[in-house]
């Protein structure tokens, strides 16, 4: 990880660490629940929706 230094913006890692602790408080009520299979039709959705052709090529 040090050999490789990257830095991600504060508001990516902000929406990462809120995801990830959504996921944590889920699992703990449902120990089956995976959060991909919940947030793949949205991020497809958005995907073949978006605003730029590149991402909609992508």
């Amino acid at each position: 990880m040090y050999e490789y230094p990257f830095r991600l913006p504060a508001k990516f890692a902000l929406i990462i660490r809120s995801l990830i602790t959504q996921e944590g408080l889920a699992l703990s009520i449902n120990p089956d629940f995976k959060i991909v299979d919940v947030s793949y039709p949205y991020v497809s959705q958005r995907l073949l929706k978006g605003e730029s052709p590149e991402l909609r090529r992508r």
